[in-house]
C-alpha cells in the first residue's frame, strides 16, 4: 500500500508542476492572467487531477481556506468555458 501512496504522491506533484507550467508561460506570454482557450482547458485538467491527490490539513487558517476556494471557483469558471 506504501507504494501507492508514493505513486499517488508522484502524480500529484506531476500535475502540480504541469499546471504551475501553463500558468507562468501565459504570464510570460501575455503579462496578464488572461488564457487562452486551449490554455484555459489545459489548466482546467491539471488543477482538478491535482486536486483528486490533494490532502487537505487538519487546521487551515482563514486565509488558506479563502485561497483554496477561490482556487476551486477559478477552476470550475475554467470548466464552464
Amino acid at each position: 500500500m506504501k507504494g501507492n501512496a508514493q505513486l499517488s504522491e508522484k502524480y500529484h506533484e506531476a500535475y502540480f508542476r504541469a499546471l504551475s507550467r501553463v500558468i507562468k508561460k501565459a504570464a510570460k506570454d501575455r503579462g496578464t492572467g488572461d488564457f487562452l482557450p486551449d490554455e484555459k482547458k489545459k489548466v482546467a485538467i491539471y488543477a482538478v487531477k491535482y486536486l483528486i491527490g490533494f490532502h487537505k490539513p487538519k487546521h487551515l487558517t482563514p486565509e488558506e481556506a479563502e485561497s483554496n476556494l477561490n482556487f476551486i471557483f477559478m477552476i470550475d469558471d475554467f470548466l464552464g468555458t
